[in-house]
């Protein structure tokens, strides 16, 4: 028997969360580490996990995940007259061309706290 008045917040209890469930294409999606703060204007920090899908389609304005000089890179993909470059805060642009091969796309980013 209950006494009192009933929970106004009953019936909207939190659903548990799947991380399953952001993931379009469980072979080619992977998580990363964010290291670095070429996207903190994007809300992207340091320490944040990144999901990172190979399938995902690549696009202006998307944030990439690319490799340059023998490294990874997290940045904005931008087309501008002169061809596609990376941009990112306070960083050099990289020009997209036959040494640069963009990996991924980011679709999610997960802040650590």
């Amino acid at each position: 028997m209950e006494t009192g008045f009933p929970s106004p917040a009953r019936g909207y209890e939190a659903k548990p969360f799947d991380l399953n469930s952001l993931v379009k294409n469980r072979p080619g999606t992977y998580l990363m580490e964010m290291s670095g703060h070429a996207l903190e204007s994007m809300g992207i920090y340091p320490r944040d996990w990144l999901i990172v899908d190979r399938s995902g389609k690549i696009k202006p304005e998307s944030v990439v995940i690319a490799e340059y000089e023998g490294e990874y890179v997290c940045r904005i993909l931008s087309k501008s007259l002169n061809g596609m470059k990376l941009l990112g805060d306070n960083v050099v642009p990289i020009i997209v061309n036959e040494n640069v091969k963009i990996i991924a796309t980011v679709s999610f980013s997960i802040r650590r706290l």
